[in-house]
């Protein structure tokens, strides 16, 4: 009898020391079955939403190809160009909660991943508007040796202008700090340098002051350096690449 009432205890104390699944293995146990197509399989389904414009969805099954399979070759470089386009007017994926970095990140993967991404990309219509950027270039590895002078200026003079320093804080077309260059083939920039009165008072500072003020001046470029003369006498020492996208939108704070 004591034997039966023990081997009774013996069972309730097995069956209660039984692992029950915690919260952590529910989670691990929904992504499993969240993940439950192969790469190309979400590849494909991000090629359905793209062609529909649904870039939103395309994205997620892109994230979803590369978490999979992150050498995925085509995942990688079809998430970057449905990145380019969900960024918003002032370059940012609202979605994501990122801005366009993430682009250039991506496409450096899949340029990684496929060197003829590099001939591809410039030349992509979804990818068109970033082809001058050098955070663009840099993502390909297509920007100048450091002591390519030509290969640098060809760059500046390509761009319509670009900008120097801080642009956070502004509004407008010119914010406060930046100052925006326009730069020549034949050695001459021009440059709108912006008021800092008018940083946190744009309607008022259009009023009373110029938004900004166009000096001009020469340039050289040595060991990726821009040397910048003004006619004033002033000069100037700027290390490149310095950014030269323009964002999207022109009222954006940035």
């Amino acid at each position: 009898m004591n034997k039966f009432i023990y081997l009774l205890l013996a069972i309730s104390l097995f069956a209660c020391g039984k692992e029950t699944p915690t919260k952590q293995t529910k989670v691990e146990t929904e992504q499993v079955e969240e993940l439950r197509m192969s790469a190309s399989d979400y590849n494909s389904e991000g090629m359905k939403f793209y062609n529909k414009k649904q870039y939103e969805k395309a994205a997620t099954s892109f994230e979803n190809a590369v978490k999979v399979d992150p050498k995925h070759k085509l995942a990688n470089y079809n998430l970057a160009c449905t990145y380019a386009n969900m960024v918003d007017e002032c370059g940012t994926i609202e979605t994501r909660d990122v801005g366009e970095e993430y682009i250039f990140k991506q496409l450096k993967i899949a340029a990684q991943l496929d060197p003829n991404v590099k001939n591809k990309a410039p030349k992509d219509s979804d990818l068109i508007f970033y082809a001058k950027d050098t955070q663009f270039l840099e993502a390909l590895s297509l920007l100048p040796a450091k002591n390519d002078s030509e290969g640098w200026k060809k760059i500046i003079t390509d761009e319509d202008f670009v900008y120097e320093g801080n642009c956070v804080g502004g509004s407008g077309i010119f914010p406060a700090t930046c100052d925006h260059f326009f730069f020549s083939k034949d050695g001459s920039f021009t440059v709108d340098e912006a008021n800092e009165e008018c940083e946190f008072n744009y309607e008022e500072c259009e009023k009373i002051h110029s938004l900004s003020t166009k000096k001009t001046g020469t340039y050289i470029i040595e060991n990726q350096k821009l040397l910048l003369e003004y006619e004033s006498g002033k000069t100037k020492e700027i290390d490149i690449p310095i950014h030269m996208f323009v964002r999207k939108g022109s009222e954006c704070s940035i």
